[in-house]
């Protein structure tokens, strides 16, 4: 079991308080287990990016 898998299990991996970063490291997470984690490191700075803009938009 990784240790994505037990702070999973344990409701760890994704409590951050925001609900973007949340997201983000939900994303994360998805992504390294289906896929060698180099290749998602584009599409992880594309997201991050993204809840930047949003952010941005949203006055914080």
């Amino acid at each position: 079991m990784s240790l994505f898998d037990e702070q999973y299990q344990e409701g760890q991996l994704f409590d951050c308080g925001s609900p973007q970063v949340n997201t983000l490291r939900l994303a994360i997470w998805i992504n390294t287990e289906r896929r060698d984690p180099s290749s998602v490191a584009e599409e992880i700075a594309d997201l991050f990016l993204e809840i930047c803009r949003e952010q941005k938009l949203a006055g914080k």
